[in-house]
């Protein structure tokens, strides 16, 4: 808080000391001791806090990525004048840590005093946090241990307040046990959970055990990076699975992670990023797949790794054999090749999952977003058969021929439609072993400029965009007529856009 100094260093006009408070703080402004040019414009109380707050929230960044805004913002607000000082000290959300790194050692909250002042300044507001250790040398970790329990013991005694609490530990083998002194008992109102445990590269491969969370009674949202880590997720970690409706996670063992997730009755949301397994045919596997009835969200990345000599193992399979989502509405698939090096030569391929993909979305009707990335290698038409709902196909892949757009293709003389629902086809890298007359004839049969040509199309939805993205070299050029024939569809409303036309 602001304290006025004492009438006995002002002379016989001060005005007596005390706190000040928005009930007497025009006593403060037209004192004849304070200057009217330090004085901000004469904005409302309100006003000028709600642009404080505003001043400090998170932001997005040119990659639409949010960003916290630096705290040291609160403090100048504080030093423009003394009025905005008066607003900054009673405005609880501008001291409010949501959302605002904590860094260890700490770039802008220097001690665990200036930690203490925002939350007594916040008063019973939730609280966020992230404390986020900065790699130093490793004759350094007693420091930063001893820094961790430190600012862990000064927001423990808040943390019946916490509702974020999102923690990155650089050298997790070693830090990992301060967590424990966490006050289970009293993390009522935590809901979103983040956990990033590094290990500077290296394998890790203690057998810990972090229990504090698994109690917390409104916890839903959890988001773990756990990669390059060794064991069982669920026995380094206790959570109350079933109640989690938001997870993220990334861990190298994908037994591990695939049993984490069917352990989450109530999902609506997740996201997985693992390794392939070591093996054709994973043990361990439930018999039948187990159903998620909430989930609306799956996004599963699996890195690929090839040892000579040895089998290949499996990657999508297994997720797409062992989760049966009813209710699904989205679904990324992808394979990662960065650990795949040219000089492997005997390297055969990924696994095709055609198959297994068919038989999960044929469980998955409701599905209107699907998007593939580097792990169709055969018949994606076929794919298309499960998929009723369909609004939106985002595959980038193997190259597509003149089948896929045939497939695609409504003909009117009562053959099956596939993807009637389709809206947005974007096609990414897919090469020019195809025709651009198949194209065309593609996009004229499920575009309509009027409501006649519409009724005598078997289909509900037309095309609102089209992306064909061709990167080859030499590139696939398009002739003058089709370029024409585009022109005419952007005219008419639909947004259809290539490399070369």
């Amino acid at each position: 808080m602001l304290r006025e100094s004492s009438s006995k260093s002002q002379g016989p006009h001060a005005v007596p000391s005390r706190y000040i408070t928005p009930k007497n703080f025009n006593d403060l402004k037209f004192h004849p001791h304070v200057n009217p040019m330090t004085r901000s414009p004469d904005l409302p109380f309100e006003l000028l806090e709600k642009i404080f707050i505003l001043s400090i929230e998170p932001a997005i960044d040119r990659q639409g990525r949010p960003f916290s805004k630096c705290l040291g913002t609160v403090f100048v607000l504080c030093h423009v004048c003394a009025f905005w000082r008066f607003v900054a000290l009673h405005t609880r959300q501008l001291w409010n840590l949501g959302g605002t790194p904590i860094f260890l050692p700490s770039r802008w909250i220097r001690s665990h005093a200036a930690t203490k002042m925002f939350l007594e300044r916040s008063a019973d507001l939730p609280v966020s946090f992230h404390l986020c250790q900065y790699p130093v040398t490793r004759k350094h970790h007693s420091y930063r241990i001893r820094n961790l329990e430190g600012i862990l013991d000064t927001i423990n005694q808040i943390s019946e307040r916490w509702e974020t609490f999102h923690v990155t530990l650089e050298e997790a083998e070693h830090e990992v046990n301060a967590l424990e002194k966490i006050p289970a008992e009293r993390l009522d109102n935590l809901k979103k959970l983040v956990l990033t445990l590094r290990n500077r590269g290296g394998r890790w491969g203690r057998d810990a055990s972090l229990k504090v969370f698994s109690s917390a009674p409104q916890l839903q949202d959890v988001s773990i990076n756990m990669m390059s880590t060794s064991g069982s997720l669920s026995h380094f970690i206790s959570l109350p699975w079933r109640q989690l409706t938001q997870l993220s996670v990334g861990h190298d063992h994908p037994s591990s992670v695939l049993h984490a997730v069917l352990a989450c009755t109530s999902l609506v949301s997740a996201s997985i990023t693992t390794r392939q397994w070591t093996q054709m045919f994973p043990t361990m596997l439930p018999a039948v797949p187990k159903e998620l009835p909430h989930l609306e969200r799956l996004d599963i990345l699996v890195h690929l790794h090839h040892e000579a000599g040895a089998d290949e193992g499996e990657h999508l399979g297994p997720f797409l054999h062992c989760i049966m989502a009813p209710a699904l509405k989205f679904l990324a698939l992808e394979l990662g090749f960065s650990e795949i090096k040219d000089e492997d030569e005997s390297w055969l391929g990924p696994v095709d999952f055609v198959m297994p993909l068919a038989i999960f979305l044929s469980r998955a009707l409701q599905l209107e977003h699907l998007r593939t990335t580097d792990c169709i290698t055969s018949d994606m038409v076929g794919v298309l058969f499960f998929t009723p709902a369909l609004k939106w196909l985002e595959y980038s892949d193997a190259g597509v021929d003149d089948e896929f757009f045939a497939g695609l293709e409504i003909r009117g003389d009562g053959s099956p439609v596939l993807a009637p629902h389709l809206e947005q086809l974007d096609l990414n890298n897919v090469g020019d072993e195809y025709e651009e007359a198949r194209v065309q004839a593609m996009i004229a049969s499920r575009w309509w400029a009027d409501d006649a040509q519409h009724n005598s199309l078997p289909v509900t939805s037309r095309l609102k965009r089209v992306r064909l993205w061709n990167e080859d070299i030499p590139p696939k050029l398009f002739s003058p007529e089709f370029e024409l024939k585009m022109k005419q569809y952007r005219s008419e409303g639909l947004d259809v856009r290539g490399f070369y036309f």
